[in-house]
C-alpha cells in the first residue's frame, strides 16, 4: 500500500478508537488501537514526533502491512463510516477527505480480494 494512505488510516483509527471508547465499546476501541500499533510497528521509519511527519513518507513509498481479518474489516468499514461522517458535514475539505477514505477502502478491498479475502456482511 502507498504509505501515505496509512497516515489517513491512522487518523481514522484514532477517531474510531475514541468514538468507540465514548460509546462504551472498549473491545472495539482496543481493536482500533491494535491496528494503529501494528501500523506503527510495521511501517518503516514511522516518525515519533510531529516534526518527523514534515518530510515523511517519501514520495511513492510503499509499505506492506499484515493484519488479521478483524483488523482489516475494521479498517475498511471505518474508512467507509468516517467518509459518510465527513460528507454529512457539508464542508468541502471534509468531502475531499471522504473521497480519499473511500478510494483507500476500495484499494484495500481490491488487494484483499486478490488474496481471497471477503469482508464480513
Amino acid at each position: 500500500m502507498d504509505t501515505r494512505h496509512w497516515l489517513t488510516i491512522d487518523g481514522m483509527l484514532d477517531n474510531e478508537s475514541q468514538s468507540r471508547q465514548e460509546r462504551g465499546d472498549h473491545h472495539g476501541a482496543e481493536l482500533a488501537h491494535s491496528v494503529r500499533r501494528a501500523g506503527w510497528d510495521q511501517v518503516p521509519d514511522w516518525p515519533r514526533d510531529a516534526a518527523g511527519f514534515a518530510t515523511w513518507p517519501a514520495p511513492g513509498q510503499t509499505s506492506t502491512l499484515v493484519l488479521n481479518a478483524a483488523q482489516w474489516a475494521l479498517v475498511v468499514s471505518g474508512l467507509d463510516r468516517w467518509a459518510d461522517v465527513g460528507d454529512s458535514l457539508g464542508i468541502p475539505e471534509h468531502a475531499v477527505m471522504a473521497n480519499e477514505e473511500r478510494n483507500i477502502a476500495a484499494l484495500i478491498r481490491a488487494r484483499l480480494a486478490e488474496q481471497g479475502w471477503a469482508p464480513p456482511e
